[in-house]
């Protein structure tokens, strides 16, 4: 429970000696830079700066005895002031959002749109606003290599699998069959189809990966087993490395089998579809 105070008071702006201090006084009633020091461990010397900082942002004060003491203000009281600042923050944030975005668009403009872009994206949000808005513009085509888990299609709500609905967009897809559980993939293939594209399996893919009308690519590759770092999302907008990607594409679907192909292979009798639940 300390540690969990501890780390929410340092998320709201304190520093960990900051919140040691500011913990201890609760728990007392009144405490001297010495009776600190040798409660919390923290030398005498840290002590005096972390009292001037917690009384500077209203969280202590000081009264005045034999020998000059401290006490913790009421939490309702010195957080009121945090609060506020988090409030003018937010707003501070919302408008530079509001403001920067209109900059931003004014420096990419339609005629620029042609240039050559590639854009490396490491934040799960930002990857799926920039997979909507690749969604939004599409037009003609979109080839797809899926690869389990199956999540590189996302709405804006969610992370979750959705199939492509658009009647006026091509869709093809290959899916890597999962070699845990192959009925897996003949079931997500299947959903897929049945939304209207057109679907085939491989036993590899070599990355997961979208091409949007031949012009615009998205790849993701996963981190090795012993890293920490989570997966990096690629955006290209690159003539050259568009159209080897696209070949790449044609070369996996002409290896890759149909659903027909892979039930024929497994050897199984195809189960009732489960009701699909909109999402």
């Amino acid at each position: 429970m300390q540690d969990k105070l501890m780390a929410n008071l340092v998320h709201i702006g304190m520093s960990e000696l900051e919140a040691k201090v500011y913990l201890a006084l609760l728990d007392h009633y009144k405490f001297s830079a010495k009776e600190l020091s040798q409660h919390t461990g923290i030398f005498r010397t840290q002590i005096y700066d972390v009292l001037k900082t917690l009384i500077n942002k209203g969280f202590c004060t000081e009264i005045f005895d034999n020998v000059k003491k401290y006490v913790a203000v009421d939490p309702e009281l010195a957080l009121q002031l945090v609060i506020i600042d988090l409030d003018k923050r937010s707003r501070l944030a919302e408008n530079l959002s509001r403001q920067l975005h209109q900059r931003f668009l004014s420096n990419h403009r339609e005629e620029q749109r042609n240039d050559q872009m590639i854009e490396v994206l490491h934040s799960p949000n930002v990857v799926r606003k920039r997979l909507q808005s690749c969604f939004d513009d599409t037009r003609k085509m979109i080839l797809s290599f899926n690869k389990p888990p199956y999540l590189i299609r996302y709405r804006e709500s969610d992370h979750d699998m959705v199939c492509s609905s658009s009647k006026l967009v091509t869709h093809k897809a290959i899916f890597q069959i999962d070699s845990n559980d192959p009925y897996i993939s003949l079931d997500v293939a299947r959903r897929f189809q049945e939304q209207g594209e057109s679907v085939r399996l491989t036993e590899f893919l070599p990355m997961k990966m979208m091409v949007f009308d031949n012009t615009r690519v998205f790849y993701q590759l996963s981190a090795a087993p012993e890293s920490t770092n989570q997966d990096t999302a690629t955006f290209i907008q690159h003539p050259e490395i568009t159209l080897t990607l696209i070949n790449s594409f044609w070369v996996e679907w002409a290896r890759a089998i149909t659903i027909e192909e892979f039930e024929q292979q497994l050897k199984i009798e195809i189960p009732p579809q489960k009701q699909r639940v909109s999402p």
